[in-house]
């Protein structure tokens, strides 16, 4: 069957009890069609669709095109790089990192500043004798923007790792905010006017070896990007409902209204923008783009979550504390109703705004139920 026809009578059919208990209340004539087999004046209301947004859900549908791993209560972009020595002992050496992400939420409108980005060098030593790893520098750099360095608690822009001897031995030292100032590295462009999107192109690192020999000693830098954000932050994505009013009769639908109950378990403020699409899967010229505001976010729904620094310090942010519910409608008025017969489906872009330092949960969700009241007459 085709997959439009069988979403016509997939909905005809989810209607079919309100439909007749409709009939029902107003003692209506089921043998009274019209020539087109339409029935007149009908009073319908139904679910048209819920969608849920788990933290998963919300981060691919925001473009970061990463995968994610979740640990206890945080949940982290995971980033990975091989440091390879190309020179000898002693020697300069440099590797560049691609943080994607950043160009890849961009034209969603996303802005994300991290709070406490981490960075995991881990050194495997294969020989026996200790080494001296030099960090010369970590520096985040984003085209047509100034470079920025992280700046480690020595109060200098390098590093000196000392690698423990041992085959098989591994020494991890971790770069944070703390320890680094990673965070900053995060800040490209943030303070450019009218820039929506912030953060590096890549992360580069400069390091060198003080040991006899490069053979022996492995080194991968780990980047574990936690899902949380200072304040200023702002992520952005986008979904679409399916929606078919094409069985009703034209210039026949009286009334139309939609009305969204949403429960937002997230530490933000945040707004909906909802438009219409026609079969092309662009926007309704005829029908106004609506928008909608999330309930507020204040101390009821937040709680105090810490951050573990490199320095033993704790870092205060906001995670969850209860869910907020709420509705809006939608009623479309005399001039949108002639177009309202094309809609093929409803687009949802949601913004999340942090006014305050946030970290999301892994059981936060967003929570999106559709129904409608409509008016009109009803082909068959």
């Amino acid at each position: 069957m085709d997959k439009h026809l069988l979403k016509r009578w997939a909905f005809l059919l989810l209607l079919g009890g309100t439909l007749l208990s409709s009939c029902v209340d107003k003692d209506y004539d089921l043998d009274n069609f019209d020539g087109d087999a339409a029935l007149k004046n009908m009073t319908l209301l139904g679910p048209l669709g819920t969608i849920e947004y788990s933290v998963t859900d919300i981060v691919n549908k925001a473009n970061f095109n990463h995968p994610l791993v979740t640990e206890g209560d945080t949940v982290f972009l995971l980033y990975n790089q091989k440091l390879d020595f190309s020179s000898d002992p002693g020697q300069k050496n440099s590797k560049s990192q691609y943080i994607n992400i950043f160009n890849d939420i961009a034209p969603e409108g996303s802005k994300l500043l991290f709070s406490n980005p981490i960075f995991n060098c881990i050194v495997t030593n294969e020989g026996t004798n200790p080494a001296l790893l030099n960090v010369n520098y970590v520096t985040g750099t984003k085209e047509g923007y100034t470079d920025i360095r992280a700046e480690f608690d020595n109060g200098r822009n390098d590093y000196f790792i000392n690698v423990k001897g041992g085959a098989g031995t591994i020494t991890t030292q971790r770069f944070d905010r703390a320890n680094g100032k990673t965070h900053q590295l995060f800040t490209i462009g943030s303070y450019v006017p009218g820039q929506e999107t912030v953060g590096p192109d890549t992360v580069k690192y400069s390091f060198s070896l003080t040991t006899p020999s490069n053979d022996s000693i492995h080194v991968n830098m780990e980047a574990r990007l936690p899902l949380s954000f200072d304040a200023g932050s702002m992520l952005v994505f986008k979904d679409t409902l399916p929606i078919d009013l094409s069985s009703y009769e034209d210039g026949y639908l009286e009334t139309l209204i939609m009305r969204i109950h949403y429960t937002a378990q997230l530490p933000t403020d945040g707004n909906i923008e909802i438009i219409f699409l026609d079969e092309n899967n662009l926007p309704a010229t005829d029908i106004n783009v609506r928008n909608f505001k999330l309930i507020e976010v204040n101390e009821e729904f937040l709680q105090a979550f810490y951050l573990n620094l490199s320095n033993g310090e704790k870092y205060l942010t906001n995670s969850t504390a209860m869910a907020r519910k709420g509705k809006f409608e939608i009623k479309l008025d005399k001039s949108e109703l002639e177009a309202a017969k094309n809609i093929k489906s409803m687009a949802f872009i949601s913004t999340l705004n942090t006014g305050v330092n946030i970290h999301i949960l892994p059981s936060d969700f967003l929570r999106l139920k559709v129904d409608f009241y409509l008016q009109g007459n009803i082909k068959l």
